[in-house]
């Protein structure tokens, strides 16, 4: 299922079914964007790393709607930067803003300690869902943050397999190009320390 249905089916069943979801008013507030709600839950004590049915916190909700100013609130109060879904492919808050584009937020993360190379139930990395969606911008920032070229996922395929599958040339490139300069400056302390 992708990320836009899941998120869809999340809100369909808080308007339909209030709260048949939502573990706290946090994770309603994070996803509708309400940073007042959001600050008066904060205020009121609701627990920031609470997670809803799904396993979703408030700060995985945000991160997928990439609203930078709740992402920052939660963080300042506490929240588990890394905090997986619960049933949904075990992705990070870094992994979601980085499928939906989100630079502002991709940014956020990485500047509050963000695992670059955690991977999903399914292998993929923030990296690979950048370069299956065509996020240059976040492909760059997240190579500079240090992101591994060679990881894989389930099928064996690394980020820029995935980037030239999906069309991203340009992706594709600049990730081979950051592989290969990293190869040879690795190469290259080998050999002056002594090691072939």
């Amino acid at each position: 299922m992708s990320h836009d249905c899941k998120l869809i089916l999340l809100l369909l069943c808080g308007l339909l079914f209030s709260g048949c979801c939502w573990a706290n008013s946090l994770h309603w507030a994070a996803m509708e964007q309400d940073t007042q709600g959001v600050e008066d839950a904060l205020q009121e004590g609701v627990p920031v790393n609470e997670r809803e049915c799904d396993g979703l916190t408030p700060l995985w909700i945000a991160a997928s709607t990439g609203n930078e100013t709740i992402v920052r609130m939660l963080l300042e109060a506490g929240a588990q930067v890394d905090a997986r879904s619960g049933a949904y492919r075990q992705i990070t808050p870094l992994i979601v803003a980085a499928a939906k584009g989100y630079t502002g937020t991709v940014r956020i993360l990485l500047e509050a300690g963000a695992d670059v190379n955690a991977q999903s139930s399914s292998g993929e990395t923030a990296l690979m869902e950048a370069a299956i969606e065509g996020h240059f911008g976040i492909a760059r920032l997240l190579l500079q943050a240090g992101a591994n070229v060679n990881l894989q996922n389930r099928e064996n395929k690394t980020a820029a397999t995935l980037a030239k599958e999906n069309g991203w040339f340009a992706i594709a490139r600049l990730i081979m190009m950051v592989g290969e300069r990293r190869a040879s400056l690795s190469y290259e302390r080998s050999r002056r320390a002594g090691r072939p």
